[in-house]
């Protein structure tokens, strides 16, 4: 089955329940994304401790990409009100924001690799010194570790549709229903990896966030009894 048959096929089809399913998955994950960027963004925003150039790079870089997760979460909301097609017209609308964010994502990415440079590089210059090279190291650590999901997501997409899909000889349904979600989940994932990573491998992240996330299970309010007093106690 073709692009053009299956166009035929849904055009007029109105609700289709596989279409909403594989990318209402895919729109939860979006979600999660943008929550969780969208939190890196707050904590780094509210924390005194995280106003290095590298960290406000950072937190550029996770507000950008949280725009390529809306983008990537248009096709549920297409299928879940029946619509199944747009025109390329309000295509290039819908996702002229995101792209622009994803151009300046990756110009962040730079950016983010050659403030890491510099600081390794020199050191003093950059004043860094003590628990502060510490604390370098293990944000140096939660870049790479981001970096790599991201870089593996994206070369074992390529290697796939490029040379392994050839092999297979899968037919357009088969593409549709399970690579194409499996591959847009796969760099939906690398995009919402920001926050966890840096959560669990660096020390400021994470005492950022237990700091001005971290909830209050339970309040103790205290009744101070009040007394009242005998008028013939009340001087004037």
């Amino acid at each position: 089955m073709s692009s053009n048959e299956l166009y035929d096929l849904y055009k007029d089809a109105g609700h289709v329940p596989t279409e909403i399913l594989t990318n209402g998955i895919l729109a939860a994950i979006c979600f999660s994304g943008i929550t969780l960027n969208m939190l890196l963004v707050y904590v780094t925003v509210k924390s005194k401790s995280l106003r290095s150039s590298c960290n406000i790079l950072i937190t550029f870089y996770a507000f950008s990409i949280s725009f390529i997760l809306i983008g990537d979460s248009v096709p549920f909301f297409v299928f879940l009100f029946g619509i199944n097609f747009i025109s390329l017209q309000l295509c290039f609308y819908i996702q002229i924001i995101p792209l622009i964010f994803a151009a300046f994502a990756i110009s962040l990415q730079l950016c983010i690799g050659i403030d890491r440079l510099v600081g390794i590089s020199f050191p003093i210059w950059y004043k860094m010194g003590g628990s502060e090279s510490e604390n370098n190291k293990a944000l140096m650590f939660s870049l790479s570790v981001i970096m790599s999901i991201g870089l593996i997501c994206y070369i074992g997409t390529c290697v796939f549709f490029n040379f392994i899909m050839p092999l297979l000889g899968l037919n357009f349904l088969t593409i549709e229903y399970i690579v194409w979600p499996i591959c847009n989940g796969l760099g939906s994932m690398a995009c919402s990896s920001c926050t966890p990573v840096l959560f669990l491998c660096s020390t400021d992240y994470r005492k950022a966030f237990c700091k001005y996330l971290r909830r209050t299970e339970h309040q103790i309010n205290v009744v101070v009894p009040l007394r009242i007093m005998p008028a013939s106690d009340i001087r004037a």
